[in-house]
């Protein structure tokens, strides 16, 4: 019966062959009407060395329990021990974890690493400052890793006796004993110079296998996104800002914001909570500084220094009292605000600094200052292109990890989507402006942005202070509080009033309005109270 016939129905044959390859296979069922047809065929085709009418019966016998048995399996399933697919998905689950570990791990290196802690104290706090437990595979390093810093926080000197003291104390996995295991380890040591570097390979490793399988979760969770009929995308995002956050230890540096707030306890003692200085002092006499879940909008036309007074801000929240903070500009590089920044603390010519024109005390004012502005716990981010929904994100990401206090946002006019232009201008500043308002408020923290106000006729500026009326209605009904900023000297150079500047504080929903002057010392970058000058 089966010469000739092919298995494979997708294989070249005639019709016939096709159909019984079909029943034999057991998918894929014929229908009754192509069995009749069938047996009739093999009725006409049928060997010669057999009766006909023997060799049709027998066939339509067999062809038809074969069909019948393949539709009762079709229709009742074998049913498996619900404990029995319950171990055969965690073997799944094991067996993946057990590929990813011998795709990502280095044996040799964690050993390695491992018997140079065992050998020295020293190589134990070089190692102790890379590596974290899970980044070993082996569970037998783990407990390894865990006792040896065990140990090394009771006794300085600790012996391999007491390493394995503590590892019999665990539950401890190897078939050998674990003194055995770790003479072994320590015997195999190559060069205990090299113990960071291995340390360093194992924690590569680690991320290595933290990337991937971030990268599987992250895949699976946009898969569910894209099924479902309202997709969550902002909260999506910030799951995944979260687990790439994870993925590795912040640095040192990161830590800042934790301890930056000892800077001046009687800082905090004058300013009530999530209120920040503005650093001048006229002007904190009406405003009683930022108040945590307002939206202030610092308005002024080309030129008036509202960079300036963005940076200025932002160094006093962050190098005068140490709390953190965030510049956002869409208009200038991070280098360029930083050169701001070091220029305004140091008392260093902006001018001086870019063309490289540096003298020995500009030299020194700088070295002065330095460390000062690079361990403030300040934060810029320079994106053209940054977006209301990457703002929102990391404002909240910043708020939660490094205590985020204040943010300036370089302008708010640059937020809006050229596409949303077209539509409806001031529709989309309304909803901008709320965007913001909103954050504040949810973060309780004050956000500050920049408005660049309008071209308006030539002297127009020269000769009249700007007012709200200058403001789009939409900004100005939302925020908390205005700050108008002007300086005459911009459009006269002879102007009596040269190098003063007023902040004119023309809303404010929690006190008092009026005109703040300041000096402005262009050339250091900065603002400055009157009596500074």
């Amino acid at each position: 019966m089966s010469d000739g016939i092919k298995r494979d129905s997708s294989a070249p044959a005639t019709m016939q062959h096709q159909l019984i390859g079909k029943v034999l296979n057991g998918d894929n069922l014929p229908t009754p009407r192509q069995l009749a047809t069938l047996i009739g065929w093999l009725s006409r085709e049928g060997s010669p060395h057999v009766k006909e009418a023997d060799y049709s019966s027998h066939l339509v016998e067999e062809l038809l329990r074969l069909r019948a048995d393949a539709e009762n399996q079709s229709a009742h399933p074998k049913r498996t021990d619900k404990s029995q697919d319950a171990l055969h998905t965690a073997s799944a689950d094991h067996s993946e974890e057990d590929r990813v570990a011998s795709i990502f791990a280095n044996q040799h290196s964690e050993s390695q690493a491992l018997a140079g802690m065992l050998s020295s104290s020293d190589a134990t706090t070089d190692a102790a400052g890379i590596l974290r437990v899970d980044d070993f595979t082996k569970e037998e390093h783990r407990i390894i890793f865990t006792a040896i810093l065990a140990a090394h926080k009771r006794e300085e000197n600790y012996t391999l006796e007491d390493v394995r003291n503590i590892c019999e104390s665990s539950e401890w996995p190897a078939k050998d004993s674990a003194e055995a295991f770790l003479r072994e380890l320590h015997e195999r040591l190559e060069d205990r110079r090299q113990t960071e570097l291995h340390a360093e390979i194992v924690g590569e490793r680690a991320l290595l296998r933290r990337i991937f399988t971030t990268g599987q979760r992250i895949s699976q969770w946009a898969q569910s996104a894209a099924e479902s009929k309202d997709p969550e995308i902002e909260s999506l995002l910030e799951a995944i800002y979260r687990e790439v956050e994870h993925l590795n230890p912040a640095p040192s540096s990161y830590n800042r914001a934790a301890t930056g707030s000892e800077k001046n306890q009687e800082e905090d003692d004058v300013w009530p909570a999530r209120t920040i200085p503005s650093g001048f002092r006229d002007l904190d006499a009406l405003t009683s500084g930022f108040r945590g879940g307002c939206l202030t909008v610092i308005a002024g036309a080309s030129n008036m220094g509202k960079t300036t007074l963005a940076a200025d801000l932002a160094r006093t929240c962050s190098i005068a009292n140490g709390r953190a903070s965030l510049f956002i500009s869409l208009q200038m590089t991070r280098d360029d605000i930083s050169m701001r920044l070091l220029s305004a603390e140091a008392r260093v010519a902006l001018h001086a600094m870019q063309a490289g024109q540096l003298s020995d005390s500009d030299w020194a004012r700088l070295d002065n200052r330095l460390s000062a502005v690079s361990d403030a716990p300040l934060y810029i981010m320079d994106s053209p292109q940054f977006s209301i929904r990457e703002l929102k994100l990391t404002c909240k990401r910043l708020r939660r990890e490094r205590d985020l206090h204040f943010v300036v946002i370089d302008s708010i006019d640059l937020l809006i989507q050229p596409e949303a232009i077209e539509v409806s201008r001031s529709a989309e500043v309304q909803k901008l402006a709320n965007s913001l308002r909103l954050l504040a408020r949810e973060l309780n923290i004050p956000i500050v942005g920049l408005y660049q106000l309008g071209r308006l006729p030539e002297g127009r500026w020269s000769s009249t202070r700007p007012t709200l009326r200058d403001l789009p209605a939409e900004i100005e009904n939302l925020a908390d509080l205005v700050i108008l900023l002007h300086r005459e000297d911009a459009y006269e150079n002879e102007s009596p009033r040269a190098g003063e500047a007023d902040f004119i504080v023309a809303k404010n929903r929690h006190g008092r309005t009026g005109v703040a002057v300041t000096a402005f010392q262009g050339h250091y970058a900065r603002f400055v109270d009157m009596q500074q000058t």
